[in-house]
């Protein structure tokens, strides 16, 4: 229930807020801030929501491929940077290695 809340607010709530303050701010209304902070805030969390599936279901399909030769013990995001440039994708720890796989 705790990680429940902590996600609440950090996705949905926490955003909403400072949306709200800058149209609120920028409108001169105190009401338009609230409404425009409660429709961001809701947006943003879904919005969150549906990438986070999604991209939770690419690297199901990764952890398929790399299970096939290696044990993976724990996955996650990753960026990786080359010099400068990041490059985005998903880090996977095996049990006698470390693999990056680049998105597609």
């Amino acid at each position: 229930m705790k990680f429940f809340q902590s996600t609440l607010f950090q996705m949905h709530i926490q955003p909403g807020i400072f949306f709200g303050l800058g149209m609120g701010l920028l409108n001169n209304s105190f009401v338009i801030g609230v409404f425009n902070g409660l429709f961001f805030g809701i947006f943003w969390g879904l919005a969150m929501r549906a990438f986070g599936k999604r991209r939770r279901k690419k690297a199901q399909a990764l952890i398929g491929q790399i299970s096939k030769d290696h044990t993976v013990v724990l996955d996650a995001a990753a960026t990786l940077f080359v010099g400068k440039e990041g490059i985005g994708g998903w880090l996977f720890l095996t049990e006698d290695s470390l693999i990056f796989k680049p998105h597609t």
